[in-house]
This record gives C-alpha cells, sequence and structure tokens, in this order.
C-alpha cells in the first residue's frame, strides 16, 4: 500500500535465457526445488505476514507438504530486506543459532 516516490538508475535485472521454467528441460520440478531447500537448510520468503499470505501457503502446501517446512513469513518488506542485509543472512535455518558467517561457507 505504499508508493515508491525515489527515482532509481535503469538496472538490467532479468536477462534472456536467466530463467528456466521449473519442470521444463534441466530444471527439476517444484517438489525437488522443495526438498533440495529442506535438505539443504534453506528457505522461501514470503513477506507480507498476512492471513492471505499464510492462507496461500496453507493451500498449496495442501498439495506440496513440503512447503510449510521450507517457508519463512517476514512481517514485512523491511524486515526481508534488513534480514538479507545482515551477516545472518545465508548461514543458518533461523531455528538454531549459528555461528557462521556466509562468508565461512
Amino acid at each position: 500500500m505504499r508508493v515508491d516516490t525515489q527515482i532509481h538508475q535503469l538496472q538490467k535485472y532479468i536477462e534472456k535465457g536467466m530463467f528456466v521454467e521449473v519442470g521444463k528441460g534441466i530444471s527439476p520440478n517444484f517438489e525437488q526445488v522443495l526438498e533440495l531447500l529442506l535438505n539443504k537448510e534453506e528457505f522461501l520468503a514470503f513477506a507480507p505476514d498476512t492471513e492471505e499470505t499464510r492462507s496461500m501457503i496453507n493451500i498449496i502446501s495442501v498439495k506440496f507438504p513440503l512447503l510449510k517446512n521450507v517457508s519463512r513469513i517476514y512481517k514485512g518488506e523491511q524486515e526481508l530486506e534488513t534480514y538479507i542485509g545482515s551477516d545472518l543472512y545465508g548461514t543458518c535455518n533461523q531455528i538454531m543459532n549459528c555461528s557462521n558467517k556466509k562468508s565461512e561457507q
């Protein structure tokens, strides 16, 4: 519900051939992606923490039960961006205290 009025420099984020449709060609299917995330103790991030977000995860989890195990819901975009910018990003599963820095992995 917020509007970003800041002018941002043009940046190329998506390039041709960068993405492969999940389950097509050499790409794993969604269930395999979820299994890989679980095995590597990595997560899918969702924001904001609303009833709609939780409902969406619950509905998709009917077909893909592992989604609940690999989902992390953040209060909002700012909380998620703060975590991504922190030294804890990519260092642990957020359930346990982890001392490894991302540069040591």
